[in-house]
């Protein structure tokens, strides 16, 4: 716990800000020394320290320094040194209240990462030994829980968390059954979940079948949002070249295979990792597209996701040909190159792509979830 009200009196510390840092050291730290004689932000290099862990947390003076890898604060006033970083609670999501200043701090679960997210920030309610966090709270799919006396015990955030799982993908603009342009693939969890960096891989195999699935040679880009507290993440494309080049934001042709990593998804509470194979505990990958019955493929042309490219789609690529994006009719599944019309362009790669790409192979194999 960390005092309510941020002065001297409370806490009994200098100031309202404050770093705990776990170290090792060959020399016994000294009580009341400056570790840090040019006010920089930086442990001075002569004391011998290594940080194995810390959390720090900054009460909005512009001169209090932050030693920890993160140091929460509500505002961005303070010193800290590149890598770490001040984690401004006014701007979490949702944001905490304005001037708030937690009284608690706390590892989020079994976590050992140095983020914000790896940590707990709250105020609490209640009285020794049994507090429970209040309503301001981060991450705010805690706000409520209780038996914080866990200490020598379980963490009490991991020990009531279900492992997340992957509650579906939808491919393409708004999950149109057409395939003719996949311009997104989203991805929705069953809860609030915490995505790192490259959390997912993206493969593909040639759409005229035969060959075995290799990473895409294009960009793979993703963003996350929390609606009704499930994460959504979506994935976009871009960068390429030659016949592997993004043209129009969608996927080129071919059929894919999308794995999401356990080890790079937890919960935001607890942080218990992805239970990707629906086994009923953390661990496993999540596959999609290793079976027909996925649909995971691009067929520039398949209006309506029959796996070919027939008359039913020339037709309706003749209904919207000429058209604008702002004219009623326009079909911007037939946009080739993302430009906002329907044009001759457009018309000869429906043409050539179609005449060469007359149907789409059913991949082989079967869906796994590993």
């Amino acid at each position: 716990g960390w005092g309510t009200t941020f002065s001297s009196s409370a806490n009994d510390m200098e100031n309202g800000s404050a770093s705990y840092l776990l170290i090792t050291s060959a020399t016994a730290p000294t009580q009341g020394a400056d570790i840090d004689t040019a006010g920089s932000g930086v442990i001075d290099s002569a004391l011998g320290w290594t940080v194995v862990d810390s959390i720090g947390i900054l009460d909005g003076g512009a001169t209090d320094n932050g030693y920890a890898s993160t140091n929460f604060s509500n505002g961005t006033a303070g010193i800290v040194a590149t890598p770490n970083i001040i984690f401004d609670l006014a701007t979490s999501n949702p944001p905490l209240t304005t001037g708030f200043r937690s009284e608690y701090l706390g590892r989020n679960g079994n976590t050992t990462g140095s983020a914000a997210t790896d940590w707990v920030a709250a105020d609490t309610t209640g009285s020794a030994p049994n507090f429970t966090l209040a309503t301001n709270v981060y991450p705010a799919a805690l706000s409520g829980v209780g038996g914080l006396n866990h200490i020598g015990s379980t963490n009490v955030f991991a020990s009531t968390t279900v492992a997340p799982k992957v509650e579906s993908v939808v491919f393409g603009n708004a999950g149109n059954v057409q395939r003719s342009k996949i311009q997104e693939i989203v991805v929705n969890f069953d809860s609030e979940v915490i995505v790192d960096a490259n959390a997912f891989t993206l493969e593909v195999s040639s759409i005229n079948g035969g060959g075995s699935f290799a990473p895409v040679s294009f960009t793979v880009n993703q963003a996350t949002t929390v609606v009704a507290g499930k994460t959504v993440a979506t994935l976009t494309f871009s960068g390429g070249t030659g016949v592997n080049q993004i043209i129009g934001g969608s996927l080129i042709d071919g059929n894919y295979r999308l794995t999401a990593l356990s080890s790079a998804i937890r919960s935001s509470v607890g942080a218990v990792g992805l239970d990707g194979d629906n086994n009923g505990s953390a661990g496993g990958n999540f596959v999609e597209g290793e079976s027909a019955t996925d649909n995971f493929f691009r067929l520039f042309g398949d209006n309506n996701g029959s796996g070919s490219v027939t008359n039913s789609d020339f037709i309706a690529f003749r209904a919207t040909s000429g058209k604008g994006s702002a004219d009623p009719g326009f079909n911007a599944f037939f946009d080739y190159d993302g430009g906002g019309n329907i044009t001759n362009s457009d018309f000869i790669q429906f043409r050539l792509l179609a005449e060469d790409r007359r149907s789409r192979p059913v991949p082989c194999g079967r869906r796994r979830q590993r």
